[in-house]
């Protein structure tokens, strides 16, 4: 059993550096209010933050981007919203 929680806390400790490799990554490609936008959002909702972390490192290595500016990200925050809301109902 003390095995198992150990494996666990070795994991978790590599998951967690990972995502702050990637954060350190996407940060390199937002300007200042961008990277301010990104530690508000953090700060409230971290599961929130990291959904868009991997998405901006998507989008900055799919389309190899230099710097994403805060109205970029705007931009990409209402997209991500207007997903998520999009909710049809079907009534039978």
């Amino acid at each position: 059993m003390n095995q198992t929680n150990e494996n666990d806390s070795q994991e978790r400790i590599k998951l967690q550096e990972q995502i702050n490799a990637l954060e350190t990554f996407v940060k390199q490609h937002l300007d200042n209010e961008a990277i301010t936008r990104l530690g508000n959002i953090k700060s409230v909702d971290q599961g929130k933050a990291l959904q868009i972390i991997v998405l901006l490192s998507k989008i900055i290595q799919e389309n190899k981007i230099d710097i994403i500016s805060d109205e970029q990200f705007k931009q990409i925050l209402k997209q991500l919203d207007s997903e998520k809301r999009e909710t049809k109902i079907v009534r039978k």
